[in-house]
């Protein structure tokens, strides 16, 4: 796991190279999650040479574990570096229906997602937001 932990840490600090060696390094040593695949996946998202690597990975992670709320916010970013605005709504609502519920989600993990910050500034953001988090304003 200190695989794992250390390519997450890679990842929050844009470091993806580096990410992606531990990751696989994780995968390889540790038991094979959906997880990690899909964490493997986000960090090709961020090599614009890797996009497609990046889907395959995560759609394997979301094969593997379809309750994975983080994997469908990385299906969201991929969709935006793919130009497809509507699949990464579509893949924000899902994670958040997946999230919400049991906890894994909030809107404090939303706002530290910088790659989201185009859909941030849509209104459908806010309603999205309060349908699944009726608490929360866009404000917060």
């Amino acid at each position: 796991m200190s695989y794992a932990n250390l390519g997450v840490i890679y990842q929050s600090l844009q470091r993806w190279e580096e990410s992606e060696i531990m990751i696989k390094k994780a995968i390889k040593f540790g038991p094979s999650i959906g997880e990690l695949v899909s964490i493997l996946g986000n960090g090709y998202t961020h090599l614009p040479s890797r996009l497609d690597e990046a889907k395959k990975e995560l759609d394997k992670g979301l094969e593997m574990s379809p309750d994975s709320p983080d994997t469908y916010i990385y299906l969201a970013q991929w969709s935006l570096k793919m130009n497809q605005p509507e699949e990464a709504w579509n893949y924000l609502e899902q994670g958040l229906e997946k999230g919400i519920g049991n906890g894994q989600l909030d809107k404090g993990y939303l706002d530290t997602q910088t790659d989201l910050e185009e859909m941030r500034k849509d209104a459908k953001w806010d309603k999205i937001i309060l349908k699944y988090i009726p608490d929360v304003s866009h404000d917060d």
